[in-house]
């Protein structure tokens, strides 16, 4: 087993296993992955991983493993659990235009406050 493949596999674990990963998105050197139930991922344990970095808890988890390993355990995770890569959930649109997007929807609501 690679050391990315390891790594994978300690990261889908301490989120809550394959099953309560929904989708994963990888850029420069995190993984963020959006998990079905948030209860069921261990934080000590993802932090004690080897080759885990440290991580963000937001609207997704993201795990930062570093850059040149990143899109390889965000693959190994994604054939692991069966989730979607990015790649595969925005066909229609780019990662900038969603953001974009975002940015104007947040704009909107703080403005109508």
């Amino acid at each position: 087993m690679s050391k990315e493949e390891r790594l994978a596999k300690d990261i889908t674990h301490a989120l809550g296993g394959s099953q309560n990963i929904s989708n994963i998105i990888h850029w420069m050197t995190r993984v963020r992955i959006k998990v079905h139930n948030d209860a069921k991922v261990n934080y000590d344990e993802l932090k004690s991983i080897n080759g885990v970095l440290g991580f963000v808890e937001d609207e997704r988890i993201q795990v930062v493993v570093g850059p040149g390993i990143v899109n390889k355990v965000a693959k190994h995770m994604a054939d692991q659990s069966g989730a979607t890569l990015a790649e595969e959930t925005t066909k229609n649109q780019s990662y900038k235009s969603q953001a974009e997007k975002r940015a104007y929807e947040h704009k909107q609501q703080f403005q109508s406050q």
